[in-house]
């Protein structure tokens, strides 16, 4: 928040950044769910419907906006949202702020991968993220796993209640029913 310049918007950037996760762990969520339900759309109406139930921002157009601002670093925020905004240290078993950031960046990695490359079984249809995001770099290895470390450094199986994927239908055309 402090990098030398100050930032009036940083509240709006807070907001955009944590929506983008997560519509991203909606987005993957659905995947879990039901492959075809997996859609940014279906994500959206997700995150609208659970801010909405929180009293908070809520709009689809919000969320499409921050969706394009933060795409780049939405498997970041993605893995920030899926651990809910929370770092782990446990020193007794050596598991300190360090490795645990480690961690993040391989939930992170897991994330970017899984959404470069999964596409909708559509013609014409594109991974839900570009090509170009911020990634580690290539000699980057994640940090062996160590007894007694918390269960970090993975994506967990993510389900949606069963009243939330009641609300979304699968992404792309309707097939003709005749």
């Amino acid at each position: 928040m402090d990098g030398g310049e100050l930032l009036h918007d940083v509240d709006e950037r807070w907001w955009s950044g944590t929506a983008t996760g997560e519509l991203l762990k909606a987005l993957f969520a659905l995947f879990w769910a039901d492959k075809s339900l997996a859609s940014w759309n279906n994500a959206v109406k997700i995150a609208g419907l659970v801010a909405t139930s929180a009293k908070a921002k809520s709009s689809r157009s919000s969320y499409w906006e921050a969706r394009r601002r933060f795409v780049s670093v939405a498997h970041l925020w993605g893995a920030w949202s899926i651990r809910e905004g929370n770092f782990q240290t446990r020193p007794d078993v050596g598991y300190d702020g360090y490795a645990d950031f480690q961690s993040f960046l391989t939930e992170a990695e897991i994330l970017r991968r899984w959404g470069q490359s999964w596409r909708q079984p559509r013609v014409g249809s594109k991974p839900p993220l570009p090509s170009d995001l911020w990634c580690v770099p290539e000699n980057w290895e994640p940090p062996k796993r160590e007894t007694g470390w918390p269960e970090t450094g993975m994506i967990p199986r993510l389900a949606l209640p069963a009243r939330l994927l009641a609300t979304v239908r699968p992404a792309g055309r309707p097939r003709n029913s005749g």
